[in-house]
């Protein structure tokens, strides 16, 4: 990210066009794989009662920076022809703070315990998140150590195993279908396209920029000013499917994502998930322009129509998951995938998964005082 920075940055003193397509080539990597990444490691270190909050942070501080890009963006700021450079390479800064940061970070528990058979550190990781004294550290470590024994195995799978699980397919079909539909609500159709749609809306051009923050904000405010007193109606409309989104399916793919899968299955989940969420972005973008010159403003409606589908499919396929841990909410899954067998707690603790029980013989029921 140091490196598109400064390739963008330097791009218009060296009057080298191909460093702002490399540098944003550089950023959009950077930007697929952190939310990815970031989700998922919220998803794992967050307690069961705080999970879904947690699993929205990435899509508040996404508008956050949207809403600052736009401010910085009016003329009176860095919106002018020499600062564009400037504008473009001011992400620099956070990514300094993150690299100065992140070492502090340790790994997510689950990746310690599950991954790593590494508990003394899964403890310390733990009690680094939560209250030293917190009487929930030993049930959360239970809680993996069921996860743990539930797997044939701890090693993370590839993309192709996990399209191939039989076992996961309605977990599988639920994170496509969500990501997907993030994209295909239409929410890009007006963050691409803000200023042609205000401008058709009769605002007049030197006050686009001001309305298209305005939207960022709201995401916080609309005005309502429609037919003669109340000019633009569309432009509450589109503040209002901004909002709508931003409290409903904005953060719910990344949430759902850490949510349905366990340990083993969650990376590759979201590299799917990542990869279908940009590609509904990219045609979204692509196609608008076409679908708004064939069938004008009723082309909302297919967006409309995409997102009572998904709606339905929500209600219907996937069940609630607050306050439920990962293992209780794969196995309400276990109905749907037609899954072979089910095994209760108990037998879990009687059984030997390819060593694992051995782990829980030893190092993992342990006496709280030894470790605080």
């Amino acid at each position: 990210m140091l490196l598109a920075g400064l390739l963008m940055g330097f791009s218009k003193v060296l009057r080298s066009p191909e460093m702002v397509i490399l540098g944003r080539f550089m950023s959009g990597i950077h930007s697929g794989i952190s939310l990815s990444v970031v989700p998922m490691y919220l998803g794992e270190i967050a307690p069961k009662n705080l999970r879904g909050f947690l699993g929205l942070i990435p899509t508040i501080f996404i508008c956050l920076g949207v809403f600052a890009a736009q401010m910085l963006g009016l003329r009176e700021l860095l919106g002018k022809e020499n600062d564009w450079p400037l504008l473009l390479s001011l992400f620099v800064v956070p990514t300094l703070v993150e690299l100065l940061l992140l070492p502090w970070f340790p790994e997510s528990p689950r990746y310690l315990l599950i991954q790593k058979h590494d508990v003394a550190a899964t403890v310390r990781a733990l009690t680094w998140y939560r209250n030293r004294y917190s009487s929930n550290i030993q049930t959360e470590i239970e809680e993996m150590q069921e996860e743990q024994r539930s797997l044939a195995s701890s090693e993370t799978i590839s993309v192709f195993q996990l399209i191939a699980d039989r076992s996961v397919r309605w977990q599988l079909a639920s994170v496509i279908v969500i990501n997907m539909a993030m994209q295909l609500s239409g929410i890009d159709a007006i963050w691409f396209y803000t200023n042609r749609i205000f401008e058709n809306a009769g605002i007049p051009k030197p006050y686009i920029q001001y309305t298209t923050v305005g939207t960022g904000a709201v995401e916080v405010f609309a005005g309502l000013i429609g037919v003669p007193g109340m000019h633009y109606v569309s432009v509450a409309c589109v503040v209002g499917i901004i909002a709508g989104f931003c409290v409903g399916p904005a953060g719910v793919p990344f949430l759902m994502t850490a949510e349905l899968f366990t340990q083993s299955h969650r990376p590759a989940a979201y590299i799917i998930g990542g990869v279908l969420n940009w590609l509904s972005n990219f045609t979204v973008g692509f196609v608008f322009p076409f679908l708004q010159m064939s069938a004008g403003a009723y082309c909302y409606l297919v967006f409309c129509g995409i997102c009572w589908i998904v709606a339905i499919y929500a209600y219907v396929v996937i069940p609630e998951t607050k306050n439920k841990t990962f293992m209780e909410i794969s196995q309400m899954f276990s109905f749907r995938n037609a899954a072979k067998y089910r095994v209760s707690l108990d037998e879990l603790q009687l059984k030997n998964f390819k060593g694992y029980g051995t782990l829980e013989n030893s190092a993992t029921h342990f006496e709280s005082s030894k470790f605080f």
